[in-house]
């Protein structure tokens, strides 16, 4: 039994505006995903400009960064290509209704790599911000709560 959203049949006015907001919905979201991609790729070449031009470069932090941009970008990637072969298509000649909403096993799949990105995105920020607060306090007892917390989080979301 799939996911599926019929529109009231019963209303002119809703069977017209129907299409309207679903089309809103669906692409308002990867337009932001894909804005706010832009706004770190450049927030990203600055951290890589600045960084690249000091006399020490910190291996860490470029390591980290650059991990978490292709991250960013192979999400990007699975976003457009979910749109564009899930979202965009239609079965026009038997129902009308978008492949999202007839078949939720085939879509499944890139929302998975989707969100594993994410787990693994979290899982090395939070292992940098960890990394960053033992620099500050050289203290590894107060890093080991940290942690746990990440090993904790990791795993329930995986």
């Amino acid at each position: 039994m799939g996911f599926e959203i019929q529109a009231p049949s019963d209303s002119r006015m809703c069977n017209f505006l129907f299409p309207l907001t679903y089309y809103v919905t669906w692409n308002f979201f990867p337009q932001l995903e894909i804005f706010l991609y832009g706004v770190y790729l450049v927030m990203f070449g600055s951290c890589l400009y600045l960084l690249t031009r000091r006399n020490v470069t910190p291996r860490k932090l470029l390591v980290a960064s650059s991990a978490l941009f292709l991250l960013a970008t192979a999400d990007v990637i699975i976003t457009l290509y979910f749109f564009f072969h899930f979202v965009l298509p239609k079965d026009l000649a038997t129902t009308g209704i978008p492949l999202l909403q007839r078949d939720h096993k085939t879509w499944n799949e890139p929302l998975k790599i989707k969100f594993g990105f994410y787990v693994v995105a979290n899982a090395i920020a939070s292992g940098f911000l960890v990394d960053r607060c033992y620099e500050v306090w050289r203290n590894k007892r107060i890093v080991i709560a940290p942690i746990a917390l990440i090993v904790v989080g990791t795993g329930i979301s995986l």
